[in-house]
């Protein structure tokens, strides 16, 4: 991963495919695999929110256009 820009609210990175895959992967068990109790206080965000960001690294590793 290389950090190309960041500030207090946001940082702008480039990822390899690989590194994409590791945290689809991730989202993709905790949204899908596996139970968290307290879901959005342990994760710190909604399970809907996640699930949005599962599918936007998805679709950035199959190529497609985010939705």
């Amino acid at each position: 991963m290389d950090v190309l820009r960041r500030d207090p609210h946001a940082a702008e990175v480039r990822l390899t495919r690989d590194e994409l895959g590791i945290i689809n992967n991730a989202l993709n068990e905790i949204c899908h695999g596996i139970e968290v109790p307290e879901f959005a206080t342990r994760i710190g965000a909604e399970l809907a929110e996640v699930k949005r960001l599962l599918a936007e690294f998805g679709a950035l590793i199959r190529g497609r256009p985010t939705p």
